[in-house]
């Protein structure tokens, strides 16, 4: 249990770090940090939570490719409700 809230906290430190810098700072160490921290959730089993940071790491490459595909803003929303729902989860 305490694999899966240290996880949790990572990817919100993460989540948070980029709020402040905002998604358009978004770089390729970001996208290498993502894809780190899904093989991680991977070994937990976080089947959801590996899914949703391999979708952001995806929509992430094709912004930084430029593609005008906004949907990055959308699956890191949903990313970071996961973790908000995982933590208050763990919580109880």
């Amino acid at each position: 249990m305490q694999e899966i809230r240290q996880m949790t906290d990572t990817v919100q430190d993460w989540l948070n770090g980029m709020m402040l810098r905002g998604l358009n700072q978004l770089s390729p160490g970001d996208l290498n940090q993502l894809r780190a921290y899904a093989e991680r959730a991977a070994q937990l089993h976080m089947d959801e939570l590996c899914r949703l940071l391999n979708q952001l790491a995806d929509t992430g490459q094709a912004a930084l490719l430029g593609s005008e595909d906004r949907t990055i803003i959308s699956d890191y929303f949903r990313l970071s409700a996961y973790i908000q729902m995982a933590s208050a989860s763990l919580a109880e």
